[in-house]
């Protein structure tokens, strides 16, 4: 009943988990042989052949290895384009190749666009990126167990994903439904967490500055990109599209192709764009706001936007955030900051990174949503060849402290107790010395290393699934909140909060009468909503559901009632901190959530 949102925030913590620790082996991979190079190699200059070179086999075989039909790429400076390629298919059924110019869903690449889109607003005296948001949508409602949450909503909050709106609203999210039925729908809806409690990723926050951009500008979404943002970039293939258009890629997971579904929610994932419209994006930014010889944002814009919103929040580690993207420093070695924006969606995925500093940009974009992997570390290895050759020009001057975040002191003694996390619950045990991951996984036991950290046993660490075996790498420690805790892995010098801990388990007697199985009634069209079932583990009820659009896994997510009718979803970030609520409507009785109903399945 998310959009396999726990799924996702898995595959981004074991990212971040990894990290330094692992990553695609570029130079161990072998070499194909015998394949063609691409359909667009004019499009490199003399300084980028050499990585061109060095990159294209390995490019390839990695394509080849995750059964990725097709990808392009661009790497750039504030005033060129050194490398625009396309390699494999755009179209497997219609052969048709894979250039520069190919047009792709670019997923989440939707967000940085819109965050331009909204600052050429308050470049222009018309958008105060601190007022509350009901003076720009004074029809915004939605419910809250916080006290004055909605009027604690910025523009600022929901650029940088501190709102504390939900990630989804699942219902109608994959329709071509206006963004204006959003305003209705929400009234239903809960807050997730108070405004600037902690960093969590909302399409829906998108799709809300979305609004604000149609009752500032008199113009639909699609429109205004196209006229203020689009246009004034040169960006003439580029667009946001509720419905696929006839020049795009054909999707494909896995190497199979998947149908592509309309989207509701353009601002945050509905843009249409090849490699060498996004170069002209990283060189609007690179470039201090200028392009071509024109001043399209200010500089002083342009700095707001890379500028960290959320230096002080410990429950973000180790997620930095600016206006519309994300912020990382000196990870790849000597980058200084480093810019960057990812996402996947059905059939596509796609990753941009920037460092202003040493006037470089790259953008990869895959026509597989499976692809991830490969457009993230694609980016990097594109970069750090361009590092060290003489490709780079002068970058942006930024004015700005570097985006970094002293490590989180920890308790001498870690705090037993539950943590949801994005990997499972973890059940930490100190003083048995065990770690279970609930409900399914295994118990492991722990070992104290200095300082009181804790850390896997080697001798459990294979019996970790496969997809969280990065953890036996990292030490674990905690750190109190006021009357919460948090738990810190920490690995390379680096701090992840993994998660807070968790109430004790309560189950009042009208959650526990709704156990069992149940059907979603109003799924959109194309996007089933399956297995759903209210399950009891350890004293904990949990939503289970699965979204076969999405991936074939089962979700499981804790959940801490909070009274007869309505129970939070445990943890903190992505779907965290959402409400499933029980309701009646005549005479039936549905559980719903995110916009969706489901009502008990009859045996």
């Amino acid at each position: 009943m998310t959009k396999a949102s726990c799924h996702r925030r898995r595959d981004f913590l074991g990212t971040l988990i990894r990290g330094a620790l692992a990553g695609l082996a570029w130079s161990r991979l072998s070499l194909a042989e015998d394949q063609p190079a691409s359909a667009s190699d004019h499009w490199v200059r003399p300084q980028a052949r050499r990585i061109r070179d060095q990159l294209t086999p390995v490019i390839l075989d990695v394509q080849k290895r995750l059964r990725v039909p097709g990808l392009s790429l661009a790497l750039v400076t504030p005033t060129r384009v050194l490398w625009a390629e396309g390699f494999g298919l755009a179209s497997v059924a219609e052969s048709r190749p894979a250039t520069a110019d190919t047009l792709y869903r670019a997923a989440s690449l939707a967000k940085p666009l819109t965050a331009i889109g909204l600052m050429r607003l308050v470049d222009q005296g018309a958008l105060d990126l601190d007022a509350p948001i009901g003076d720009y949508l004074p029809g915004l409602r939605l419910r809250s167990r916080f006290p004055q949450a909605l009027e604690g909503i910025t523009p600022r909050s929901l650029l940088c994903h501190h709102a504390g709106v939900p990630t989804d609203l699942n219902r109608g999210m994959w329709t071509d439904a206006a963004l204006d039925t959003l305003l209705a729908a929400l009234r239903e809806e809960d807050m997730a967490f108070p405004p600037g409690h902690v960093y969590s990723y909302s399409n829906l926050g998108y799709s809300l500055l979305g609004l604000v951009i149609e009752r500032l500008s008199d113009l639909r979404f699609a429109a205004y990109m196209r006229r203020c943002v689009l246009a004034p970039l040169g960006m003439e293939d580029s667009g946001f599209q509720a419905r696929p258009g006839k020049r795009l890629a054909s999707g494909y997971r896995d190497g199979e192709p998947i149908d592509l579904l309309p989207l509701r929610d353009l601002p945050a994932h509905g843009l249409e764009t090849t490699c060498l419209d996004m170069a002209k994006v990283m060189q609007l930014i690179l470039g201090g706001g200028a392009l071509q010889g024109r001043q399209i944002l200010s500089a002083s814009v342009i700095e707001a936007m890379l500028a960290v919103q959320n230096a002080d929040n410990p429950r973000d580690m180790p997620v930095l955030t600016g206006l519309g993207w994300l912020l990382e420093q000196d990870s790849l070695a000597r980058c200084g900051r480093l810019i960057r924006h990812g996402g996947t969606t059905l059939g596509f995925s796609a990753e941009c990174i920037l460092l202003p500093e040493l006037g470089l940009g790259a953008t990869v974009l895959c026509n597989s949503d499976s692809g991830r992997d490969l457009s993230s570390q694609l980016a990097r290895a594109l970069l750090t060849q361009a590092m060290g050759s003489a490709t780079a020009e002068d970058g942006v001057e930024l004015f700005l402290p570097p985006p970094i975040r002293p490590q989180l002191a920890a308790d001498a003694i870690p705090i037993a107790g539950d943590y949801p996390t994005g990997l499972g619950l973890i059940a930490l045990r100190p003083n048995d010395a065990l770690l279970s991951l609930r409900p399914h996984g295994p118990s492991v036991a722990l070992t104290e290393q200095e300082g009181g950290a804790l850390r896997i046993a080697e001798k459990d660490r294979a019996r970790l699934p496969p997809a969280l075996r990065p953890l036996g790498d990292l030490s674990l420690r905690t750190q109190r909140r006021g009357e919460r805790a948090l738990l810190i892995a920490r690995g390379n010098g680096r701090d992840l909060v993994l998660g807070d801990k968790a109430p004790p388990p309560r189950l009042p007697e009208a959650w526990r009468q709704r156990l069992g199985d149940y059907r979603v009634v109003n799924a959109d069209p194309g996007f089933p909503v399956e297995a759903v079932s209210l399950r009891l583990y350890d004293g904990r009820p949990y939503l289970c559901y699965r979204m076969p659009a999405l991936a074939s896994a089962l979700i499981e997510v804790p959940l801490h009632p909070i009274s007869d009718t309505a129970a939070v979803i445990l943890g903190l970030g992505r779907t965290r901190g959402e409400v499933v609520r029980a309701i009646r409507d005549g005479d039936r009785a549905y559980l719903r959530y995110s916009g969706l109903r489901a009502i008990e399945a009859q045996p």
